[in-house]
């Protein structure tokens, strides 16, 4: 529970320093990207790190809600996880958060950066196929911590990266009646990736821009030198009218003489 408590602080922390800027491209619609991942899994207690070693793919889904935090939804299945002799082994379906700490530590520029590093946690469901002989399929709750190492392949319109990510998978139950975090029943997980980046409906940029904040004072003197032209033009207008009245009655003495 610390680790979530954690990962609480730190997202209103990236919330509170977003705060203090205009961020244009951030409406529901905007900052989506869809990846495929593929990868290997072994567990981290009681095997071998490389003889345990077993195949993981899947797709992912993410929404930046600000440029230091998102969420998403990540897939994943995996082949010969378990003691079973089916296609696949094992699922997993995740809730995700990203905390990007690039943006969240040196501030975000604009536009994205060559390489970015963001954390990733999340929760949700998991799900072991077994054999009619092996007894029941198994569903538990698990969770997951680790690192994003985010490259841009694109550095023109930041469309397209790369990701390499590793992480630990906790399986929260395993039978037991209290969610716990023990690493007799986890994972390592290593996983490679590529996302596409959608352009934004707002600012039609594959990524957030920043927007020049005005303040109130300067908004103020904009409008009374607004105020001001409005009323040189009013002047002029009537100044030329009256010239066109001077002009008219001139013309109309020239032709009586």
């Amino acid at each position: 529970m610390k680790k979530f408590a954690i990962c609480i602080v730190l997202i209103f922390s990236a919330l509170s320093m977003n705060a203090q800027k205009t961020v244009q491209g951030s409406g529901f619609l905007d900052d989506w990207s869809v990846g495929m991942v593929a990868g290997v899994t072994t567990p981290a207690a009681h095997s071998a790190f490389w003889g345990g070693m077993r195949p993981t793919y899947g797709l992912e889904m993410t929404k930046f809600i600000v440029p230091e935090f998102g969420i998403g939804a990540q897939v994943l299945t995996s082949n010969n996880t378990t003691a079973s002799s089916n296609v696949f082994d094992a699922t997993s379906v995740m809730l995700m958060g990203h905390l990007h700490l690039s943006n969240l530590m040196a501030s975000y520029l604009g536009r994205p950066r060559s390489f970015e590093l963001i954390a990733i946690f999340g929760a949700g469901w998991g799900h072991h196929f077994n054999n009619q002989s092996l007894g029941a399929d198994y569903n538990f709750m698990q969770t997951k911590f680790g690192v994003d190492l985010k490259f841009f392949l694109d550095r023109k319109n930041y469309a397209w990266a790369l990701h390499a990510k590793p992480s630990i998978v906790y399986n929260m139950d395993a039978g037991h009646t209290e969610p716990s975090f023990n690493i007799n029943r986890a994972s390592w997980e290593l996983l490679v990736g590529v996302t596409y980046h959608f352009k934004n409906n707002n600012n039609r940029k594959h990524h957030f821009t920043l927007q020049r904040p005005y303040d109130s004072t300067e908004i103020d003197a904009l409008n009374a030198k607004v105020n001001g032209l409005q009323q040189q033009l009013k002047e002029k207008k009537e100044q030329l009218k009256q010239a066109q009245e001077e002009a008219d009655l001139l013309k109309q003495q020239l032709e009586k003489q």
